[in-house]
């Protein structure tokens, strides 16, 4: 079956224009124009206010329990630490040479 081109009339191609045209018109409608609606994650947004004002004080809450690596390098206990064992560590023989192979 050959494929053939086929013009659309103008009748159709009016009212795809149409239909095209008011979906743009009622998506930005909803996007900037709608008190209600819009993009979700806007500050007006109450859910996420509340998840921004929630971050902020995991944050506070995460830099007061965790040093800084600066502090970390400094602190006693990290200089009291050992180290035990030779470095770099040599690699033994691992394995069989064919794991295949019946005992």
């Amino acid at each position: 079956m050959a494929l053939v081109k086929r013009r659309m009339s103008q009748k159709k191609m009016l009212v795809l224009i149409g239909v095209l045209l008011v979906v743009v018109l009622v998506g930005f409608y909803y996007l900037f124009g709608s008190k209600t609606g819009g993009i979700v994650g806007t500050s007006t947004d109450p859910v996420m206010q509340r998840m921004q004002t929630d971050l902020s004080e995991v944050q506070k809450v995460r830099n007061s329990l965790l040093p800084s690596l600066e502090t970390l390098f400094d602190d006693v206990r990290f200089r009291e630490l050992k180290q035990y064992g030779a470095v770099p560590v040599e690699p033994g023989k691992i394995g069989r040479d064919n794991p295949f192979q019946p005992l």
